[in-house]
């Protein structure tokens, strides 16, 4: 796969981090990642993700990372020298952008959201080019203004910041159609020449990148060419496909959900996306235009609907070819994040540009935008905390289900690699009490050994869609639980099996003294030694009859 060559200790600290790697709240562990430093050795590192990337885009964490490396520091000071290089280019960015044109408060209100603030923090490229697409909106509405005397240097300024972003974000390089209809009343040469600068320059890239890039992530038997041959020569099933796409309501809710706000797997509560959706409305309701403010400025309002219209398309499209398997059913991968600039464009065209006339209308607007800020911020970190930063394994009592009952606790059948093994999670899966669970655990019996490798989480919902997670088993020891966060949700079933070398092992259960439940049924493995942490209240669940985790 495409990737490139990182320092040794870069790599070592990111692996500490792993999202699904066990006992991460171990303190001991914290203060080991601390210590990491710079190996000044180098190895391949798979990222194929951002192989479509211009690598201009990452200068300031890469200038960051460059400078904590000369000075001596360690690679997580040195990462977060990269975080804040990333942050002060974002936000400088967008001071520049509201220089030029004055703050939108429909675009200052898409910022001040759950999954904004958290993009924000974080030392991906994703502030970065949210800030450069609101300069590149903020360029657009001040050469509409300025009309026949727009200055050349704000239409070069507006090609080098599409460039970047339709190298970036593919699904944005439709933002050069702005830059035609802001180039259409000037009458003059230069403007339509940085318009064709900045395409030609986005197609070649793309034209390098594309062939350049290999991704095995999402195994496939077709070749990414071969996709789109296929939904060129069959327009009607890709209709299909995205009709099936946005009419599932699972996947709408998704979008919702990991546009307002989804760190990592974990969602907002119903109640916190409530809060956060309605005062998003109430900011935008005094915004817009009627219906003949809109007419009257229809080409730039039409360019910046179809230009959100198309990015929205372009970002489903971009995952049915690139990452949904082949042939698919409904298009996978989509994240309500990547609609974000798309939804601002549509938001911006529908709205009005100017300032409030009254000054009870900019005091509406103020109150609005600091309420919504400050219960984002408030959301985001009790969400964070609790997800992230309190241990699993101390979340409140064992309910009653895990009273004792008559039998044996035994290992179960031996799990080997190429076998994989299901286990029931609830007993009657037309249960409409069944719990919400952000964390499960299972009970391992090593034999005596200290497991090595990884596992494949396969889980099933209710509603049958299935969800997979990797789990980290290095230094796994004998008879104790494992355990994993999982995407929120109702399952009711799991499927357990090796990869990537790991050592067999099995998994408790309880055989009770009544029945005879020990052997598999109907493919199923029940009564397994398994804890699910209940979103709601974050209490424990065991398997009746099985031990608690100490």
């Amino acid at each position: 796969m495409s990737g490139g060559m990182v320092d040794k200790g870069l790599i070592e600290y990111l692996e500490q981090y792993d999202p699904y790697r066990r006992n991460k709240e171990n303190l001991l562990d914290q203060k080991a990642t601390e210590s990491i430093r710079w190996r000044g050795e180098e190895e391949f590192s798979y990222t194929p993700g951002t192989g479509y990337y211009f690598p201009l885009v990452y200068l300031p964490q890469a200038s960051a990372l460059a400078i904590g490396k000369a000075w001596g520091l360690t690679v997580e000071r040195s990462y977060y020298l990269a975080r804040a290089f990333a942050m002060l280019a974002g936000a400088a960015t967008i001071a520049l952008a509201f220089y030029i044109f004055w703050p939108q408060p429909v675009v200052i209100a898409l910022m001040l959201l759950p999954m904004s603030i958290f993009q924000m923090a974080s030392a991906s490229i994703d502030f970065l080019c949210n800030a450069l697409a609101i300069l590149a909106i903020s360029c657009f509405l001040r050469l509409l203004a300025l009309r026949r005397g727009s200055a050349e240097g704000l239409f070069w300024l507006m090609a080098v910041v599409v460039f970047l972003l339709g190298t970036a974000r593919a699904h944005l390089a439709p933002m050069v159609l702005l830059m035609a209809v802001a180039a259409l009343p000037t009458r003059r040469v230069w403007p339509w020449v940085a318009v064709a600068t900045a395409t030609l320059a986005i197609m070649i890239w793309m034209a390098l990148a594309i062939p350049n890039t290999v991704d095995f992530r999402i195994p496939r038997e077709v070749s990414t060419a071969q996709v789109v041959f296929y939904y060129l020569s069959a327009p009607t099933k890709l209709v299909s496909v995205l009709v099936q796409t946005l009419t599932d309501r699972v996947m709408l809710n998704s979008y919702v959900g990991s546009f307002l706000g989804v760190f990592f797997d974990q969602p907002l509560s119903r109640g916190a996306y409530a809060y956060v959706g309605g005062l998003l409305g109430l900011v935008i309701l005094p915004c817009l235009v009627t219906p003949k403010q809109f007419v009257q400025t229809l080409m730039p309002r039409s360019a910046l609907m179809l230009t959100g219209m198309t990015g929205i398309f372009l970002a489903f499209l971009a995952m049915l070819f690139t990452w949904t398997p082949h042939p698919a059913t409904v298009i996978q991968g989509v994240q309500g994040r990547y609609l974000l600039v798309p939804v601002m464009l549509l938001l911006l065209a529908v709205c009005s540009w100017k300032p409030a006339m009254t000054a009870w209308l900019r005091s509406l607007r103020i109150v609005m935008l600091v309420a919504l800020g400050l219960v984002s911020l408030l959301i985001s970190v009790c969400k964070l905390i609790q997800a992230f930063y309190i241990p699993v394994f101390s979340v409140g009592p064992v309910t009653a289900k895990a009273m004792a009952r008559e039998g044996v606790v035994e290992p179960g059948p031996l799990l080997v690699p190429g076998h994989p093994m299901v286990f029931r999670l609830v007993s009657d899966v037309s249960d409409n009490a069944i719990p919400m669970t952000e964390a499960l655990g299972f009970m391992v019996g090593t034999y005596g050994q200290t497991l090595k490798g990884t596992a494949s989480l396969m889980l099933t919902d209710v509603g049958g869609q299935r969800h997979q997670v990797d789990v980290d088993l290095d230094d796994v020891v004998d008879n104790s639980y494992v355990f994993v966060r999982i995407p929120s949700g109702r399952y009711v079933d799991m499927e357990l099996k090796l990869t990537n070398g790991a050592t067999a092992f099995s998994v408790w259960r309880f055989h009770p003294a009544v029945g005879d439940n020990e052997r598999p049924e109907n493919g199923y493995v029940r009564n397994a030694c398994v804890v699910l942490i209940h979103q709601q209240d974050r209490t424990m669940q065991v398997t009746p009859g099985c031990p608690a985790p100490r």
